[in-house]
């Protein structure tokens, strides 16, 4: 382990920060789906406009919460490539967010495997 500064400490904190939407995302979409899937389990009938509404809001809102996640993305590449920075907690915390984005599916999948690699190329360094 290296002995990192206070800035890059404080700068790692920040990024674990950053990552909120990811979460937000992840109980997002299943709330979306409980939505969509909810009334046609109720009534024995959907509304096919409805579904592909809910469908594409939902879409959408994970697509503007991947766009903010983005600052997060470029902060991880610059702690990961430039810095080196391979605290524990910061790798453990990387995996679990990069988890819960894979699980995030369709837009969060490839953001989730980028973090699942970075964290696992930072503990290399190790």
């Amino acid at each position: 382990m290296k002995n990192h500064s206070l800035i890059t400490n404080i700068f790692a904190i920040i990024n674990m920060l950053l990552f909120a939407p990811a979460i937000l995302a992840f109980i997002d979409i299943y709330l979306s789906i409980y939505e969509i899937i909810a009334p046609v389990i109720v009534t024995k009938s959907g509304d096919p406009i409805e579904v592909a509404q809910s469908l594409s809001v939902a879409l959408v809102n994970q697509l503007l919460l991947v766009i903010t996640v983005t600052p997060a993305i470029l902060f991880v590449l610059l702690l990961s490539f430039k810095a080196e920075y391979n605290e524990s907690w910061y790798v453990r915390s990387l995996k679990m967010s990069s988890w819960l984005m894979i699980f995030t599916l369709p837009f969060f999948l490839f953001v989730g495997l980028l973090m699942l690699f970075l964290s696992s190329r930072a503990k290399k360094n190790a």
